[in-house]
C-alpha cells in the first residue's frame, strides 16, 4: 500500500507555473513524441504546460530528471495524451509543498508502463 501511495504521489502532483518554450524542440516519430533524455522530457513538459495537452509520448531510455519540470497542471493544462514509459525509469527528487509535488501536475490522459524512482521531501 505504501509503495502505491508513493507512486501516486510521484505521478500526480499539484500546481505549476507556465513556460513559453519546448514545443519546437520535440522529436516525433509517427506523430508520437520521442523522449530519450532529461532535456527531451523537460521540453515535453514545457510544451504540455503551454497548452499542448494531448501530445502522445514514448520514453526510449531511463532518465535522471534533475532539471525537474512537472507535466501538466490541475487547471487548464491537465495532461490528456498517452505517455508510454516502455518500462523505462524516470528518477527524480523533489521538495514538496502543500500545493506542489509529483511528476504529473494534472492528469486526464493515460500513463502506462512507467517506472519512477526517487524521493519527495516535505518541509
Amino acid at each position: 500500500m505504501k509503495k502505491m501511495k508513493l507512486l501516486s504521489m510521484m505521478l500526480l502532483g499539484f500546481g505549476l507555473a507556465s513556460h513559453a518554450e519546448g514545443l519546437e524542440d520535440l522529436v516525433y516519430e509517427d506523430g508520437i513524441v520521442q523522449i530519450s533524455s532529461a532535456e527531451d522530457l523537460r521540453n515535453f513538459a514545457l510544451a504540455v504546460n503551454e497548452g499542448n495537452t494531448e501530445l502522445d509520448a514514448v520514453l526510449t531510455a531511463d532518465i535522471d530528471y534533475a532539471d525537474f519540470v512537472k507535466i501538466g497542471d490541475i487547471g487548464d493544462h491537465k495532461y490528456a495524451g498517452t505517455f508510454d514509459g516502455k518500462f523505462h525509469c524516470i528518477t527524480y527528487n523533489t521538495e514538496a509543498t502543500a500545493a506542489s509535488f509529483g511528476l504529473f501536475g494534472g492528469l486526464s490522459g493515460t500513463v502506462k508502463n512507467l517506472k519512477v524512482d526517487g524521493s519527495i521531501t516535505t518541509g
